[in-house]
């Protein structure tokens, strides 16, 4: 189980291809809390095979974490490999002391390293540095709330937490959602998910442009359709958050993303059928 074989490290190649990498870290056991804070007890002693295997054992987290940015056309590959140099970063950084699970803690380390490098890749929107900076206070602001207070912090809340104007915060969270970045990506060490396929939902993002998904989408009615087109940006059409597109066809933002569900659901069935 050595980290050379199957990771990079920070500035490094992933040299493994895509399937095989896969297959590989999931083979690697997940760590129960208590394993968590032994572990991690013994990598702030220097420990480096504790070290090592800390940074394995979440690899599947990472992956998790990656596929959120499928959409972005970015090779998979470049995107597990920044979320890598972050998870490594997390590793050296963690504090087993404070009770809180490492991959909460994890998660805000991962974003930020592929967020980052989503900002400097050329092929797509670049945000200003604040703005990423904003998006990494906003995700890491909520998910502390969350763990605390088992709900969703309010816009005027995550304003007065982080000190930014309340329509900054929500000019950010549109933008934060209209690029899929989760307010709750969750993972708890012990439930695991299957790492080794994409998930069907980030598929169907990243091939919207194949011409068999368009004819699907095209022979969509009414509402479904119309949802489909506004929140993937398809035919010429901008892409808008669950909000905006709540208010132009007049339901709630919760109905809008039912349909969408069903829709990328039956789409999934489809696709699987073809």
């Amino acid at each position: 189980m050595v980290i050379n074989r199957v990771l990079l490290n920070r500035g490094g190649v992933l040299n493994l291809d895509l399937n095989k990498y896969l297959k590989t870290i999931s083979k690697y056991q997940l760590l129960t809390k208590e394993e968590e804070k032994k572990l991690f007890e013994r990598v702030t002693k220097g420990d480096k095979e504790a070290r090592e295997q800390a940074i394995t054992a979440n690899l599947r987290l990472v992956v998790n974490v990656a596929k959120k940015y499928l959409h972005t056309k970015v090779p998979f590959q470049d995107l597990v490999q920044e979320g890598n140099s972050g998870l490594i970063i997390a590793v050296d950084r963690f504090d087993p002391s404070k009770g809180k699970r490492f991959s909460t803690y994890a998660t805000f380390w991962i974003k930020q390293a592929v967020l980052r490098h989503l900002n400097d890749t050329k092929n797509i929107i670049r945000y200003p540095s604040y703005v990423v900076d904003n998006i990494n206070k906003i995700s890491k602001f909520v998910i502390e709330y969350k763990n605390k207070h088992s709900k969703v912090p309010t816009k005027k809340e995550i304003s007065q937490k982080i000190e930014v104007d309340i329509k900054e915060v929500k000019r950010v969270m549109d933008l934060m959602e209209m690029s899929y970045i989760s307010l709750d990506d969750q993972y708890e060490s012990g439930q695991g998910f299957d790492s080794t396929k994409l998930n069907a939902e980030d598929e169907l993002c990243r091939d919207f442009e194949s011409s068999s998904l368009i004819s699907m989408i095209k022979k969509l009615r009414g509402k479904e359709q119309e949802v489909m087109v506004h929140r993937f940006g398809l035919f010429g059409n901008n892409r808008l958050t669950l909000e905006k597109i709540a208010d132009k066809l007049n339901l709630t933002r919760e109905r809008v993303r039912q349909i969408q569900n069903f829709v990328l659901a039956k789409l999934r069935d489809r696709m699987n059928n073809l």
